[in-house]
């Protein structure tokens, strides 16, 4: 079976900035998907917000492959648990680390945390998930966590893996979210080059109309909206007045992907 992963850093990443190729590659008979979350894209508020954007990944994922059985649990990796969503086609792994602010600097609803800190060695107690269920004491386990999903999943395929992730290189994806980097970061130094194909999207620098003008039409535009916005409809009852930032992120985004591609060897 053909695998292919979509590593983000919050739950609507890997819809917004590469959902045309999550939504083809769910459709694909014989293939699967699997998408991690480093973070639960809290916002620094409530558990409301993050649990609700978790179960839109899920919503969004369901409805682009309907199964009759939506398992739950949380495996562990490296004696640490990991929230994971099953349907017939795709997994969904979210490590549930807290939302690190666009620049880095956390929330103090939950300590300042940050992976941008982890990485630099500047949380001396580590990294405890929103829930309070486990605790990465270095960027090391973060990189060995991922591996061990990785390992896990690919598993019976055939081929080369592709894995889908945000750019860590600012030269090439300027202007991101620290969260996006980081994450980035993470793949790239958890996964050996000659073992896997990846494409590096690009995010927010997307914005900018005329370097990235929108290259997505018909039924691929389509496709990509119907996930983004399955998972809105999770999302705005627990954040009253959000619609106005998801049309906004629409606009801007959603008629786009860009990535760069590096594969193995």
């Amino acid at each position: 079976m053909a695998v292919s992963f979509f590593v983000a850093a919050h739950p609507d990443d890997a819809l917004l900035f590469r959902g045309d190729f999550a939504f083809t590659d769910m459709r694909w008979s014989g293939a699967k998907i699997v998408v991690i979350d480093t973070t639960a894209g809290d916002d620094g508020i409530g558990d409301a917000w993050w649990r609700a954007r978790e179960r839109g990944l899920v919503d969004a994922c369901a409805a682009a492959r309907p199964s009759l059985r939506i398992s739950e649990d949380a495996p562990v990796f490296a004696g640490r648990a990991v929230q994971r969503y099953r349907g017939e086609n795709w997994t969904c792994y979210f490590l549930r680390l807290p939302d690190g602010n666009l620049g880095g600097q956390g929330f103090p609803s939950h300590g300042n945390q940050s992976l941008q800190k982890l990485r630099a060695g500047q949380l001396p107690g580590g990294m405890t998930t929103v829930d309070g269920a486990a605790t990465y004491p270095d960027w090391s386990a973060v990189l060995e966590s991922l591996r061990l999903i990785v390992d896990q999943e690919r598993q019976g395929e055939a081929g080369t893996p592709w894995v889908n992730a945000s750019d860590w290189n600012a030269a090439e994806n300027p202007d991101d979210h620290s969260d996006h980097y980081a994450t980035g970061y993470a793949i790239r130094d958890a996964l050996g080059p000659n073992e896997f194909n990846f494409a590096w999207w690009k995010s927010y620098c997307t914005r900018d109309d005329n370097r990235f003008p929108p290259n997505l039409s018909g039924v691929v535009l389509s496709s990509k909206r119907f996930l983004f916005y399955t998972y809105a409809w999770r999302v705005l009852p627990a954040r009253p007045g959000y619609q106005g930032v998801i049309d906004g992120e629409w606009a801007q985004w959603g008629a786009k992907s860009y990535a760069r591609t590096v594969t193995a060897g």
